[in-house]
């Protein structure tokens, strides 16, 4: 039983390997325009002829993203990352066993928030951000940029997280803490912190009572990339801090 039980295992990875080493390969290579730097964490895709994503992966710290086991078709790279001006190849064809290699270059492409007025923004609403030149869909184009990078690292799970969890009793009157603890949690892991799909927290909100208590819910990535939380909410400016200059997407 044991003889029969290591041949069959030997088996299966003599017959699997000439299928990894055959299978189609895309390397693409992201670097800076202005010093031909590697740049790490790009967030870089995979498309095909009509621009739908086919594999998503973030660049290595030598800026590069491996698509293994492609099909043969046409297809063009993307790849986006926050203070980058996004950036696209041309078409090229996957096939013959090969591996296509593909170098983009991204330029600096920084918000400047000199003459963004938040209040005139303020009261406006607008619903999936689009549009050049409009101020909230510049920085929710950015937003956005972080946000894929995180939805990518929480679905692909090998990342590893520390992660602190507070507890606090408060005075209802005061709030005051009356006790608190911390737990402190490390390991690779999925996600550490999952909000509830968007279709639940749009159709009963982001406070929800659960046996007796209330439960605030807030958005994780997934949620505010989703066409529910897009199709259903409003975006604004709204000014985090005055004296350092900085301006924030509120919904």
């Amino acid at each position: 039983m044991h003889r029969s039980l290591a041949l069959g295992v030997l088996t299966v990875f003599v017959t699997a390997l000439p299928t990894i080493a055959s299978a189609q390969s895309v390397l693409l290579r992201v670097i800076r325009t202005e010093s031909s730097e590697p740049l790490f964490g790009a967030l870089a895709y995979l498309l095909d002829e009509e621009g739908q994503t086919i594999r998503t992966s973030l660049t290595d710290e030598r800026g590069r993203a491996l698509f293994v086991g492609v099909d043969e078709a046409t297809y063009r790279a993307r790849a986006e990352m926050i203070g980058m001006a996004t950036v696209e190849s041309s078409l090229f064809v996957v096939g013959g066993d090969t591996t296509i290699l593909q170098e983009l270059r991204m330029e600096s492409s920084a918000i400047s928030l000199e003459g963004i007025e938040v209040s005139a923004e303020a009261n406006r609403c607008t619903s999936r951000p689009s549009g050049e030149g409009v101020a909230v869909a510049r920085i929710w184009n950015e937003a956005r940029k972080a946000l894929s990078a995180a939805a990518y690292t929480d679905l692909s799970g090998n990342y590893r997280y520390v992660t602190v969890r507070y507890e606090r009793d408060l005075h209802p009157t005061t709030k005051a803490v009356l006790r608190e603890e911390e737990a402190q949690r490390e390991g690779y892991m999925r996600a550490p912190f999952e909000s509830l799909p968007a279709e639940n927290l749009i159709a009963n909100g982001f406070v929800q009572e659960e046996g007796g208590d209330l439960v605030y819910y807030a958005p994780d990535a997934a949620v505010l990339l989703s066409d529910a939380f897009l199709d259903t909410h409003c975006f604004r400016l709204d000014r985090i801090d005055e004296d350092a200059g900085l301006v924030g997407l509120g919904f």
